[in-house]
């Protein structure tokens, strides 16, 4: 479940707290709960995930940005990382909420493929690993080119739904922090939700992205989400 029961007792509740739990009042039927990310109570997440699993896998929509691989691997997605794609879904699709997200975990856990199953969910979004998204505006730099900056970031700013992948990889130089920053700043103003992948653990990504976006992510309602499972084997 997403929520924590409403049945615990209060030990439970102040454990659950302390885990990074908070009182909560569903945003659909009004009830109290203790939860993490989701805005529904346990009742009307199961009603929501039904209506998902009347949506066929086979009817996803996926944009051509995302890695095929990716889109391949949503038909088999399972275990703790369908589960977690699942519990996320409503705060990403919550119109008005622009939540911004952190996917952490060890490599081969399945960070990519939840974030184009969210795509295919919602039938809309952009793709881009954040070494490519540099590179892009660096061509631009070069006297030849044909695309300016403000064009390049105008893609990525506007876009309805955006995973930026593998944030680790870049040289997290003063540049690319104002650049990638302000990208999420211009997101987040236009609440538009955002998804950023790190094969990090969780003590490295304060240095890796910096304290104003992380910052905006606990203002949305969204923060981080580890992947603490077991790679996947094949």
């Amino acid at each position: 479940m997403n929520a924590v029961s409403d049945m615990l007792s209060t030990p439970e509740k102040s454990k659950a707290i302390l885990l990074g739990a908070s009182e909560k009042t569903c945003t659909n039927c009004g009830a109290a709960f203790v939860g993490f990310l989701t805005p529904l109570c346990d009742a009307c997440t199961e009603k929501e995930q039904a209506k998902l699993i009347a949506t066929t896998r086979s009817s996803l929509r996926f944009d051509k940005t995302f890695p095929p691989r990716a889109i391949r691997d949503t038909q088999t997605m399972r275990g703790p990382a369908l589960a977690k794609a699942k519990e996320i879904l409503p705060l990403i699709r919550k119109p008005g909420q622009g939540a911004i997200l952190v996917v952490l975990g060890d490599r081969w856990t399945g960070k990519t493929v939840m974030a184009t199953w969210w795509a295919g969910m919602l039938g809309y979004g952009r793709y881009v690993k954040a070494f490519d998204l540099f590179a892009e505006l660096r061509r631009t730099y070069h006297e030849n080119s044909k695309t300016k900056e403000h064009e390049v970031l105008a893609k990525y700013r506007d876009s309805n739904f955006l995973v930026i992948d593998e944030a680790q990889d870049r040289k997290e130089s003063e540049w690319e922090q104002t650049i990638l920053t302000n990208l999420i700043d211009k997101r987040y103003d236009a609440l538009r939700p955002t998804v950023i992948i790190a094969n990090l653990k969780l003590d490295a990504i304060d240095a890796c992205l910096g304290a104003s976006i992380i910052s905006r992510c606990k203002r949305t309602g969204g923060g981080i989400v580890e992947c603490t499972w077991p790679p996947y084997s094949g």
